[in-house]
C-alpha cells in the first residue's frame, strides 16, 4: 500500500484537532525503532480480538504472529516519546484469510491485513491525548525506556511499578532499504478503528533462529492475558532500525464492534482523554525486575528477572553468521513457496493479473508449475532452517531461478506476458545469483578462506 499522494499535498499546512496543533503531514524522523514477531496459538489469539470482522493471520496450521514494536519517536509533531506496541497479526474481513496470501504484497490490501493493537503504552500525556482520542489507539502513560546498546536493542514496559515486557534483540547491521506501510485495527468507544501509517528506512533483519531474542511478560493485569496465546520460544523475525522516517495517514475509518448477546458494559471513551494536557513529561525510566535505569554514558546490563516473570528465549549464535545471504534467501524462498501456492490454488488470478490469456489448459499449466514453484522453494527454505544447505542444492535452486527468469523474459518478448510479468523476471533473475553467490560463500568458509 503506497502513502496517498494527498499526504504530500497536505504538507505544510497546519490543523487544530482536539486542542492539538498539528503540522502536515503527522510524522516522524530520525526514529530509531525495533520490532519481533513471534508465533502464537491462532485459536486462542481469535479470544482476544474484538468483534466478528477480525482475524488472526495464520502462517501455517494453527500458528498466528505476536508483534512487538518499539518506537522512540525523537522528533514529531508533539515531542518526543517512545511508544511500546503489543499487537495480534490479523486480517479484517467477514471470514479469515487462507494462510500465508495476506502476506503477498498483491493480496495484503485484499485481506486487510495488519495488527490488532492489544496494549500501546507510552511516554507522554499529549502522545495519549492525541493517539487515543483521534486514531482510537489504547494507549496510556506508562514507563518504557528504549536501549541501543554496544550488540543488542531492547525496550522495558513498567506500569504500577510492576514489569509488564521487556523485550531484547540482537543489534543486526542494517542491509535492507525498506518503503512499507502497516494497519493498525484498535478497538475504542465501541468501535473498531482502522488507521495507517508508511514509513522507510534501512534495516538489520534476522529470520528464525539466527541471533538471540529475549521476551519477558510480567505478572501484570494489564498484559496476563498473553500468557494464554502459548508464545513460542523462537521469534519468526526481529528488525532493528537504526533510523527510520514514518508518517501517520490523518484518515482512518471505523465500525461498530459487535457481540452476539447486548453488551453490559459501556466501553472506554472520550472520558479518559478529554482533559488530559498536552504534557510532554515522561514517569521515571522502567525499573522493575531487575532493569536498572539507564543513565547519561551508561549502559548497565539488567540484572537478575524476577521469578515470577514468563520467559521466552530463542538461543542461538550471536550476530557472525557465515553469509548475510542467508537471510535474503529465506526470504526468497518463502516468497516463491507463498507465490508457487498461490498459482497452484488460484491460477486464474494470477492470469488475470498478469493480462495473459486464461482457459482450462493455462490454468492447468500455471497450477502445475505453481507446484514445482512450492517444492523448489520449500526445500531450499527447509535446508536454509536447518542449516543443512549444500552445495548441489544451491546449484539446482540457481538454475532453477535462473531458467525461469529467461523463460518470462521469453514471454514477454513473445507477448506472451504482458510487461507486468517483468518484475518477476527480475525477481527470479536476483535470486539465482543470489544462490550462486551463497554457495561461493560456504564453500569459502568450508575451504577455510572465508572472513
Amino acid at each position: 500500500m503506497r502513502k496517498p499522494s494527498r499526504l504530500n499535498r497536505q504538507a505544510g499546512r497546519h490543523a487544530l484537532v482536539d486542542g492539538i496543533p498539528f503540522t502536515l503531514p503527522v510524522a516522524g524522523y530520525r526514529t530509531p525503532a525495533l520490532m519481533a514477531a513471534f508465533p502464537i496459538n491462532a485459536a486462542k489469539a481469535a479470544a482476544l480480538l474484538p468483534g466478528n470482522e477480525l482475524h488472526p493471520l495464520v502462517v501455517f496450521g494453527n500458528t498466528g504472529v505476536l508483534l512487538v514494536t518499539v518506537v522512540d519517536y525523537i522528533n514529531t509533531n508533539i515531542g518526543r516519546y517512545i511508544e511500546f506496541s503489543i499487537g495480534i497479526g490479523c486480517t479484517h474481513g467477514t471470514r479469515p484469510a487462507p494462510p500465508l496470501l495476506p502476506v503477498l504484497p498483491i493480496l495484503s490490501a485484499h485481506y486487510q491485513m495488519g495488527q490488532y493493537v492489544f496494549d500501546l503504552p507510552v511516554s507522554t500525556d499529549i502522545s495519549v491525548k492525541g493517539g487515543k482520542g483521534i486514531w482510537g489507539m489504547p494507549k496510556h502513560k506508562a514507563n518504557v525506556d528504549f536501549r541501543i546498546e554496544e550488540t543488542t536493542v531492547s525496550s522495558q514496559y513498567d506500569l504500577d511499578g510492576q514489569l509488564c515486557m521487556r523485550i531484547t534483540i540482537d543489534k543486526t547491521k542494517p542491509w535492507l532499504p525498506v518503503t512499507s506501510s502497516a494497519i493498525n485495527f484498535c478497538e475504542f468507544r465501541g468501535l473498531l478503528m482502522k488507521s495507517s501509517i508508511y514509513f522507510k528506512g534501512k534495516v538489520g533483519l534476522s529470520l528464525f533462529k539466527k541471533g538471540r531474542t529475549e521476551l519477558l511478560i510480567g505478572d501484570h493485569p494489564r498484559v496476563a492475558r498473553l500468557k494464554s496465546l502459548e508464545i513460542g520460544d523462537k521469534p519468526l523475525a526481529t528488525i532493528f532500525f537504526p533510523s527510520a522516517e514514518g508518517v501517520l495517514d490523518d484518515h482512518f475509518e471505523s465500525w461498530f464492534v459487535s457481540s452476539d448477546e447486548p453488551p453490559t458494559s459501556q466501553p472506554g471513551g472520550f472520558e479518559s482523554v478529554i482533559d488530559l494536557p498536552l504534557d510532554e513529561e515522561w514517569l521515571p525510566a522502567p525499573s522493575a525486575a531487575g532493569r536498572i535505569p539507564d543513565q547519561p554514558g551508561q549502559h548497565a546490563q539488567p540484572a537478575e528477572v524476577a521469578p515470577q516473570s514468563r520467559v521466552s528465549l530463542s538461543g542461538g549464535p550471536a550476530v557472525g553468521s557465515p553469509t548475510r545471504l542467508r537471510d535474503p534467501l529465506v526470504m526468497i524462498s518463502a516468497a516463491t513457496v507463498v507465490s508457487g501456492a498461490t498459482q497452484m490454488l488460484a491460477p486464474g488470478f494470477v492470469l488475470r493479473l498478469l493480462k495473459c490469456p486464461d482457459t482450462p489448459a493455462d490454468r492447468q499449466f500455471f497450477g502445475t508449475i505453481g507446484m514445482f514453484m512450492v517444492v523448489m522453494g520449500g526445500s531450499l527454505l527447509q535446508d536454509l532452517l536447518t542449516d543443512e544447505t549444500g552445495a548441489s542444492r544451491l546449484v539446482w535452486s540457481a538454475a532453477q531461478k535462473l531458467a525461469a527468469s529467461a523463460a518470462v523474459g521469453i514471454g514477454i518478448r513473445r507477448k506472451v506476458f504482458s510487461w507486468r510479468a517483468l518484475p518477476v523476471a527480475a525477481f527470479d533473475l536476483v535470486s539465482g545469483v543470489a544462490c550462486l553467490a551463497y554457495r561461493r560463500r560456504l564453500l569459502d568458509v568450508a575451504s577455510g578462506s572465508g572472513h
